[in-house]
């Protein structure tokens, strides 16, 4: 969308929202009128309410000297809590998640990307002039909705990010104003576990990737010894290659030397699983593991496969075979 903004030269910002201790302050009676507006009502609703109400809870910290041996034990009273939902059991993020579902219903004139209490906001303009105002209108009515459901934005955590090209780099950036604060514009930022900058550049992204990976590499190393061929492989899928695939539909094309950074680490990382040497050829190790390239190539199949019906085909956009 961001690409496609800039490739037509439509003036593009994005909004980062960060809220301050979004879980905790959810109104326990607006969720249930949330609940009810969805359809749950009745006695599943006073189920959710008798979960949400009575609930108590109180502080306890332990001290301990130099050879930590507890020494105090300091506990608070017991208090009620009258808001918010319970971090870490199932229900209290299915209960977030409908309690903010009806955001982008609220605001017009803008592109949401939501997940859990990440909020992007990208607003997008023919120009500065009508960007500035759709930003205004948009900044008014996220106010309003946040303010109406008790939300409080952490102004100093919440960035813009003016996206742009070559052609609309010279532009001046339409100030920012929430809650009568300025945002700072910022040039980069990590959303989603995606490093993104305001050119749509991946170096930043592929240089922390591969330093993230390089750790995960020798983590391998050490374990192999210690630990059964099978366990060393759970641990290369669920650490190295969860962390590859990330955004390889992105950046797994560019190819150069920052890729080819990627692919050495990768290999690397193979090697160790089986001790071989840094001569052997990963071929011939026959792990059916899939290298960069192939990721890369599954996860556009996987991409065209699963919105082939809403991509153009190219005698739709140009008369002459790309």
């Amino acid at each position: 969308m961001i690409q496609e903004a800039l490739d037509k030269q439509v003036c593009t910002v994005g909004i980062f929202i960060d809220l301050t201790k979004a879980y905790d302050v959810l109104n326990h009676k607006l969720l249930l009128e949330k609940l009810s507006s969805y359809g749950v009502r009745g006695t599943t609703n006073s189920w959710f309410r008798s979960y949400l109400t009575n609930r108590r809870q109180f502080i306890k910290i332990n001290q301990s000297d130099s050879s930590n041996i507890m020494v105090n034990r300091y506990r608070s009273s017991c208090m009620e809590i009258k808001q918010g939902v319970p971090q870490g059991s199932v229900f209290g993020l299915l209960l977030f998640l409908l309690y903010i579902n009806d955001l982008p219903l609220n605001i017009h004139g803008a592109n949401f990307v939501m997940f859990t209490d990440d909020i992007n906001v990208l607003i997008m303009g023919s120009d500065v002039g009508a960007l500035k105002n759709k930003i205004d209108r948009v900044i008014t009515e996220l106010e309003t909705w946040f303010n109406r459901n008790d939300f409080t934005i952490n102004a100093s955590k919440t960035g813009a990010m003016w996206f742009y090209n070559r052609q609309t780099s010279f532009l001046v950036k339409p100030k920012v104003t929430f809650n009568k604060m300025n945002l700072d514009y910022i040039t980069e930022t990590k959303f989603l576990g995606i490093h993104i900058t305001e050119t749509l550049k991946w170096n930043s992204h592929v240089q922390s990737l591969a330093s993230n990976l390089s750790k995960v590499s020798f983590m391998i190393k050490s374990l192999k010894e210690i630990l059964s061929p099978n366990m060393i492989r759970n641990i290369y899928f669920t650490k190295f290659q969860s962390l590859q695939q990330v955004g390889t539909l992105f950046w797994g094309e560019l190819g150069g030397e920052l890729n080819m950074r990627i692919l050495r680490i990768q290999k690397r990382a193979i090697r160790s699983m089986v001790g071989a040497s840094s001569r052997t050829s990963c071929r011939q190790l026959e792990l059916n593991i899939l290298n960069l390239p192939l990721l890369y190539i599954l996860e556009m199949t996987c991409f065209v496969r699963k919105y082939c019906q809403s991509l153009e085909l190219n005698s739709s956009v140009r008369n002459y075979n790309t």
